[in-house]
């Protein structure tokens, strides 16, 4: 039988898993997996750290990015997420990664989210 080759980076089925036609590098990186609004605001107040969402309510970290997450528009099911935050006086940024299941394949994502405090 012969070994799928990726058109795009060369590498065969035997040195990385495959999605349709490409590994699963390449499917990753051109293909659009997620999308979020270009605006995405959420306020935090500095002195008490609580966060206004329809009205002023205690969040943990947890709640607040899944707020983030709740936003986006996913072109596969997402299987979970993880995320990390830096905090400043100004802001604080959320990196996440996201795990989809493209095809019984785990593919991941990474997006950026800063909101100002």
């Amino acid at each position: 039988m012969l070994s799928k080759i990726c058109p795009t980076c060369g590498v065969t089925e035997k040195e990385r898993v495959f999605i349709k036609n490409v590994c699963v590098n390449c499917f990753q990186s051109n293909r659009v997996l997620s999308s979020f609004p270009k605006n995405l605001e959420l306020l935090i107040c500095p002195t008490c750290d609580r966060t206004f969402f329809n009205e002023w309510q205690e969040l943990t970290e947890d709640e607040r990015a899944a707020l983030f997450v709740e936003k986006g528009k996913f072109v596969y099911p997402l299987m979970k997420f993880e995320y990390t935050f830096t905090k400043s006086k100004e802001s604080r940024e959320y990196s996440f990664t996201f795990f989809f299941d493209v095809e019984g394949v785990e593919v991941t994502r990474f997006a950026r989210v800063l909101v100002r405090v």
